[in-house]
């Protein structure tokens, strides 16, 4: 037997402690390893989850998108429907309206005159001819037939505003409607209605962007043109104002309600403050050719016998030109028209000396001498 080295015994001891000790290292590391894949495996676990939930929310998110898209699609499905038994409805009414007038123009023919029913059916088919198809409302109808057939242009009543406002809370089409009726009231000069329905349009809560838009502007235009008629009497100058705005609205529409009310307005004025308005105001009719105007529409009412407003166009014609002998001649002519014997004589006489003149005298003068005393 041989003696054991230092050396192998040395050795020896280390094999001994591998086998002790790297055992325990080889499973402390596949234990670790263990650990560190349940670990990953329970992070990717909960982030599928995750992608799980997130694919989920999606889901139902476009869920709901379909169902709103669905409904939308139903509505106007229904709105289709609806549009077009109103225009199969309103076909049927304004064939039946159209029968009706016809039947009664024939009747007129034959010397039967219905004149105020045959004119409420005309306005009710320029109405359904002007808002068709939105007046399937009654009250609506109602009131733009109201207003629309009215002969004086005034501010809308407050119970007329609510069956417009109520309209509107039925359909939005009431709006454009609305619009519509509102310009066509201004190619009519009933410019106070028409503002009214512009300011209902552009107060109303819900009022579609567009149509505000168009009632503010038309507000906006009407403001910087229009003269407070409340403020006309305060002084001269405001009523010269009005008046100065009248002839310039006439020139525009060639409506004779325009010029009555210019010179009415302008004698307000000079009556007031004959020495510093008569001749700013005589200065501006001439330049502007206004009493040119003048003359040619008293005329023409002269010889259409509308006496009254012949009048008033010629009796301002003689404050303005005095020395003018064709107005005093042709204001006399037309008081000789409605017996004014007395005021037809002063105008003669300051009708110069003419030949018509002198015989329009001579007439007068016979005819007072020949009344009982």
């Amino acid at each position: 037997m041989v003696a054991s080295t230092p050396q192998d015994t040395k050795v020896g001891f280390w094999k001994w402690l591998a086998r002790k000790i790297i055992p325990e290292f080889n499973l402390k590391y596949a234990l670790e390893e263990t650990k560190y894949k349940l670990e990953k495996s329970q992070t990717e676990e909960q982030h599928l989850n995750q992608q799980l939930w997130d694919a989920h929310k999606q889901l139902e998110h476009v869920r709901a998108e379909y169902r709103e898209l669905g409904e939308k699609y139903n509505e106007v499905v229904e709105r289709g429907r609806l549009a077009e038994e109103y225009t199969e409805q309103w076909a049927s009414a304004y064939t039946s309206l159209e029968k009706e007038l016809l039947a009664l123009q024939q009747k007129q023919q034959h010397n039967y005159s219905p004149t105020h029913h045959l004119h409420d059916l005309k306005v009710q088919l320029e109405l359904h001819e002007l808002l068709f198809p939105s007046p399937d409302d009654f009250k609506f109808l109602s009131a733009a037939i109201q207003i629309y057939k009215q002969p004086q242009d005034t501010p809308l009543e407050a119970e007329l505003e609510l069956a417009f406002t109520a309209a509107f809370e039925k359909s939005s089409r009431y709006q454009q409607a609305t619009l519509t009726l509102a310009n066509t009231l201004v190619e009519l000069n009933s410019h106070q209605t028409a503002m009214s329905l512009y300011q209902v349009l552009y107060h109303y809560k819900d009022t579609e962007q567009s149509i505000r838009e168009q009632a503010k502007k038309h507000i906006a235009q009407a403001s910087t043109t229009s003269i407070d008629p409340f403020a006309l009497l305060q002084d001269y100058a405001a009523a010269w104002e009005m008046g100065k705005h009248k002839l310039s609205q006439f020139t525009n529409t060639q409506d004779l309600a325009d010029l009555i009310d210019a010179i009415t307005h302008s004698q307000i004025a000079i009556t007031l403050n004959a020495q510093e308005m008569l001749l700013p105001i005589r200065q501006h009719i001439i330049e502007n050719k206004y009493h040119q105007i003048l003359a040619s529409n008293a005329k023409t009412l002269r010889d259409k016998k509308k006496s009254s407003q012949a009048i008033t166009l010629y009796e301002f014609l003689t404050i303005i030109e005095p020395d003018n002998f064709h107005n005093h001649y042709f204001l006399g002519t037309v008081y000789e028209q409605t017996n004014q014997l007395e005021s037809a004589l002063e105008e003669y006489k300051q009708a110069g000396t003419g030949s018509s003149a002198k015989t329009a005298l001579a007439r007068i003068e016979q005819k007072l001498s020949a009344l009982p005393i």
